[in-house]
């Protein structure tokens, strides 16, 4: 009995050796190979997957062949998208060979129907290599895979949602940015019309100083400065504008038209540094459901561009419609004033029926020249920080408003601050002065005092701003502790 048990044990160990030589020589012996080639050596991808997936490398650029349509009917390709795709084929990394034998094949899904699909890259109709794709295998991001016509199935690595055989649609495929390279640096001027061509607003870059002017409507609201870091934003956003989803059936394309020629449509029209200028129509659909079938519907915005790559009609959303055709309002700049805290040597608060307390700076160095003492109760002893004075000179001379007070307070609010709003002053190298009014808004106790209203002096701006006020600020009740070493009572 033992020298049976004996007998078989050893049989079967001697087969397992047999057996494990075997693999391990078939492993040393086939290997899969990852892609080597590279964008330069092909000109054609085909994908099958849950959707065909054909895309064309002609005139230097990546395009992808539209289903259900003529051999004419190609559209911009994701340059990314592509790179992305051969890039993850070029880092798969082999596991282990699974099978050599050809009657396997439909067992792993890479047979004549493969249960994921098929990755063809060709050149002038020559195929140079395919990957069947087939079942997933035991571990995070494996599959069954037989390379090249080969009856050899492999388990592979890699980052598979990468190569698309799952999208159900091409359009993980199209190129979405609106502009073909377009640099916000090579805009000259702007403009946003309504379907009427009568400008709304129309801004020029202004070479010589190198600063955007509003050069319609010439007649702007009451101390109107225009922001050139909020144009600057909002040419970013323009330029890097990127379509949500496209409109490519008959009859959504037709209602898109439809709606681009009402009067709800919008125009924006750029004019570059050669002379070259573009259209971008825009226009409200009627609510449509999104992907994930909300309820309500989503509003959607139609676009197209003029004398751009292609005639496609994109879909945007209201946000990316306001973010690149915002009102002339909301490029407004809001700060009080635009000054450099260097180049300042004094400053002035003076609270009303309070003497002034003045600051000047000399030989480089900051200190309180009036009065000899500052006001009781807060203060007996007072010792200047000089760096806390620089910071606050920082925060006062980029002071940005929230925006105008209410329209129907303006007058109210005025005239108060006229009679008892905190009086600051700054003087600068070239005894330039600057001053402004800073009067605390009334609140409840029990909510802590945020909003103040501002107004510069002077004859021609009579605008009441509104600030969000911090309790650390200058001009706050106790905001004089802010400048000092040490205060006590």
């Amino acid at each position: 009995m033992n020298r049976t048990v004996l007998f078989w044990a050893t049989a079967c160990c001697s087969l397992a050796i047999i057996y494990l030589a075997t693999q391990q020589q078939h492993r040393g012996t086939h290997q899969f190979r990852p892609l080597s080639l590279t964008t330069k050596d092909i000109d054609r991808i085909e994908l099958t997957g849950k959707q065909p997936i054909t895309l064309l490398y002609k005139q230097a650029r990546w395009h992808l062949q539209l289903p259900n349509s003529q051999a004419s009917k190609q559209v911009l390709a994701s340059s990314k998208a592509v790179n992305t795709l051969l890039r993850t084929l070029q880092q798969l990394q082999h596991d282990y060979l699974v099978s050599q034998h050809p009657n396997k094949h439909n067992q792993y899904g890479v047979g004549q129907q493969p249960q994921q699909g098929t990755i063809r890259l060709l050149k002038s109709n020559q195929q140079l290599w395919q990957l069947v794709v087939g079942n997933v295998a035991n571990g995070f991001g494996r599959m069954h895979v037989r390379l090249n016509n080969t009856p050899h199935i492999f388990v592979v690595k890699g980052a598979w949602d990468n190569v698309g055989l799952h999208a159900t649609n091409h359009n993980r495929w199209r190129n979405k940015n609106v502009w073909e390279n377009l640099r916000p640096a090579a805009i000259q001027q702007l403009s946003v019309n309504n379907q009427q061509q009568q400008a709304l607003w129309t801004l020029r870059l202004d070479a010589q100083q190198n600063s955007w002017q509003v050069a319609q409507p010439q007649q702007l609201p009451p101390g109107y400065q225009l922001s050139n870091n909020k144009v600057k934003q909002l040419l970013q956003s323009l330029t890097q504008l990127q379509a949500q989803d496209f409109i490519d059936t008959p009859q959504a394309q037709q209602q898109a038209r439809q709606q681009l020629t009402q009067p709800t449509a919008t125009q924006i029209n750029i004019t570059l540094e050669s002379g070259k200028r573009y259209t971008l129509k825009l226009a409200p659909l009627p609510p449509s459901r999104s992907p994930k079938n909300s309820n309500p519907p989503l509003p959607t915005i139609a676009a197209q561009l003029q004398n751009g790559k292609d005639n496609s009609l994109y879909l945007l959303t209201p946000q990316q419609l306001h973010s690149v055709s915002p009102k002339l309002a909301a490029l407004r700049d809001w700060s009080l004033w635009h000054l450099d805290p260097n180049q300042i040597q004094q400053l002035s608060i003076q609270k009303p029926h309070q003497e002034a307390i003045v600051f000047a700076k000399q030989n480089q160095q900051w200190s309180c020249t009036k009065p000899d003492q500052l006001p009781a109760p807060h203060y007996k002893t007072f010792e200047l920080d000089p760096k806390r004075l620089q910071n606050q000179l920082q925060r006062l001379c980029h002071l940005q408003a929230q925006g105008p007070a209410p329209k129907q307070q303006q007058q109210q609010l005025y005239t108060q601050l006229l009679q008892s709003g905190t009086r600051i002053e700054l003087h600068d190298k070239k005894g330039t002065r600057h001053a402004i009014r800073i009067l605390q808004a009334p609140t409840p106790q029990s909510t802590p005092p945020s909003i103040y209203y501002a107004t510069k002096e002077q004859d021609s701006d009579t605008l009441v701003y509104q600030l969000q006020g911090h309790p650390d600020d200058l001009y706050a009740p106790a905001g004089l502790a802010t400048l000092a070493k040490t205060t006590r009572e």
